[in-house]
């Protein structure tokens, strides 16, 4: 009876130990939802402690090799071995070989297994080993290793626990994929909120300011530098063989004033040289991380002023023909993503019918100011016709009326009639000369 009670005593603790270290680590999960390092180092040092082994590690898959990310109670050397030396997915090591056969591997004495050639052995003594893979349906994620320096093979409870363990990291990393995804999905769809808003704004101010373009391009040039992570943009204009500076946003208001004013002096060369004129030469978006590595990049003088080192440049099209670039530069070497060569591409569409709509307006309000013209011209004359036939024996009306209509259809400050008389001419009328001249 005695021996019996001692025996269901060490059970019932053991079992009550196991679900303990379970909740333990269901608990560490809860509170780490955003974390696995705490979830694998709680899942190695229980396997440790209530699998009565020595050492423990945690591995990651990273779709080639398993990675070391916990390793417990193991010596420096060794450690920095295993986290220096990934894991190839073959026999060779009890880890390797869980992950190959997605199942779990125990082995009681390594040193007469002829497959387990694994070099940390020689590092430090290695035994009983048991490897359990992490394995979300058939796909690997990992692997928990955990192994005695004795001959000592593991009970079926304690692989059944690892096993546990093992089904408990799994979901860990399920959790924190979906909650990064989640993050990533939030974070797209803040960037499109936040895209599809700056173009609204851009479309109202189009709208707004149809006959002042400097708003228009200025507004461009800001939410692209702001939009795209960038440090500044710049907007040229397309004249002849060249751009010209049009806007720009983003310089520290000590070094504006002096970058403004080089670049309404720049002439910008279509050509390979500078990012701006191979978009222009080639009509489509031209974009280097880094200018300093690329070998037709010649425009130095213009990449010092500026201070950058990753450059997109994107043309303003106009039926097929570049009316424009837009230039926006980061002073870190790093890439642009496709979304933001999107959204520059966006806004240099957006650009182009401001230009459209400003030179249309101007087109129109010309036209307007021509027929405008015209019409008092034509006016004045059927005046001045209404004149000569009211007057026809009063010659000095007609000169008189002459003579005013002239000055303020062309905008004159005085006007004047002379006739010939003798080989001499004369004055016969006048229009707003000082009395001391006439």
């Amino acid at each position: 009876i005695a021996i019996e009670n001692v025996r269901l005593f060490h059970e019932t603790k053991e079992a009550l130990d196991q679900q303990t270290a379970t909740a333990n680590v269901l608990d560490v999960i809860s509170r780490s939802a955003f974390d696995l390092q705490p979830v694998f180092e709680t899942v190695a040092e229980s396997a440790v402690r209530l699998c009565g082994a020595d050492r423990a590690a945690v591995f990651r898959f990273d779709g080639k090799a398993l990675r070391c990310v916990v390793c417990n109670n193991a010596p420096p050397e060794l450690e920095s071995f295993i986290r220096d030396n990934p894991i190839h997915l073959n026999r060779s090591s009890a880890a390797g070989r869980a992950a190959f056969e997605r199942q779990t591997i125990h082995i009681p004495d390594v040193t007469v297994d002829p497959e387990y050639t694994w070099k940390a052995k020689d590092i430090a003594p290695v035994r009983t080993v048991l490897t359990v893979p992490i394995l979300k349906g058939d796909d690997l994620l990992g692997v928990i290793l955990t192994y005695r320096l004795e001959v000592r093979p593991f009970t079926g409870k304690q692989i059944a626990l690892v096993e546990a363990f093992a089904d408990q990291a799994a979901i860990a990393i399920e959790n924190v994929r979906l909650f990064d995804a989640e993050q990533h999905r939030s974070a797209e769809l803040s960037e499109s909120l936040a895209q599809q808003t700056a173009t609204a704004d851009v479309l109202k101010v189009i709208s707004r300011s149809t006959f002042d373009l400097r708003t228009v391009l200025d507004t461009l040039v800001e939410s692209a530098t702001r939009l795209c992570d960038a440090d500044y943009a710049w907007l040229f204009q397309r004249e002849g063989d060249f751009l010209v500076f049009a806007a720009s946003y983003g310089h520290a208001p000590e070094k504006h004033v002096e970058i403004r004013k080089f670049l309404t002096t720049l002439e910008v060369p279509i050509n390979r040289g500078s990012l701006t004129g191979r978009a222009a030469m080639e009509g489509r978006a031209v974009h280097v991380p880094d200018v300093l590595a690329d070998p037709e990049y010649t425009f130095s003088h213009v990449q010092k002023m500026g201070e950058y080192r990753a450059g997109l440049g994107v043309p303003l099209l106009r039926k097929g023909e570049v009316v424009g670039v837009i230039f926006v530069g980061k002073n870190k070497a790093e890439p642009f993503t496709q979304k933001q060569i999107e959204l520059v591409t966006t806004f240099a569409d957006q650009a182009v019918i401001a230009i459209e709509n400003t030179r249309l307006f101007g087109e129109l309000r010309q036209r307007t100011d021509d027929l405008s013209e015209a019409l008092e011209q034509q006016t004045v004359t059927a005046d001045v016709l209404k004149v000569i036939s009211r007057s026809a024996f009063d010659l000095q009306i007609v000169l008189d009326t002459l003579t005013e209509s002239a000055a303020k259809l062309c905008e004159a400050d005085m006007a004047g009639i002379v006739r010939p008389r003798d080989g001499e001419y004369y004055w016969v009328t006048s229009h707003n000369f000082p009395p001391a001249f006439m």
